[in-house]
């Protein structure tokens, strides 16, 4: 194990993304979002009955083209994106992409408000939650242990819509919801911002 790391972050240094999100976790999240698409799983550790698999390639699928509309309140994803890829891959950006589309996405990452994706979250993001415990990863349905980085829940809305989470005692106890009102930007300004973005 590298020193300094847990054993959970060492693995995911070594590219392993089998990491499931605990239940304590998810279904207080679910309870206020109802999700209707798990945007990056497997057959083995998917959330909802809709499901992205690495084969469906989440990152270039258009999300509400898949058939999953989710009725009447619209698309609801969740996303716990692959650890490994998250510095190299645009997951930000993509979450970003679908907003626009109309759909609200729900994201699991780190803490690491020295990266520019990070930033990226805080520019276009209409909540966070800066979650008050280490999150306890499971590996086939068991705990395998805490990584040493504090972790985030983004909530990215559909643009020119306005939904205040900050006071819901569900998502408050999880953490400090943090009210950014991202989703108030114009999608015009926003659509620039993403293309420079992907060159």
């Amino acid at each position: 194990m590298t020193a300094g790391l847990s054993k959970l972050d060492a693995a995911i240094g070594g590219g392993s993304d089998d990491w499931q999100t605990p239940p304590e976790l998810y279904d207080p999240l679910n309870e206020v979002f109802q999700f209707n698409l798990d945007a990056a799983a497997s057959a083995e550790n998917h959330k909802c009955l809709n499901y992205l698999t690495e084969k469906d390639d989440a990152l270039r699928l258009n999300w509400g083209a898949t058939g999953y509309s989710g009725g009447e309140a619209g698309l609801m994803a969740w996303l716990n994106p692959p650890y490994s890829q998250l510095s190299k891959r645009p997951w930000v950006e993509k979450v970003i992409e679908e907003a626009s589309r109309g759909v609200t996405t729900v994201m699991l990452t780190f803490t690491k408000n020295d990266t520019r994706w990070y930033q990226q979250i805080l520019d276009h993001a209409s909540h966070i939650i800066l979650l008050n415990k280490r999150v306890s990863f499971l590996r086939n349905g068991k705990p395998v242990g805490s990584p040493t980085h504090p972790s985030t829940i983004s909530i990215f809305r559909p643009w020119g819509t306005g939904c205040n989470y900050s006071r819901d005692p569900r998502l408050a106890a999880l953490g400090r919801v943090i009210f950014l009102g991202n989703q108030y930007y114009q999608l015009e300004a926003a659509r620039p911002w993403v293309s420079s973005q992907r060159g």
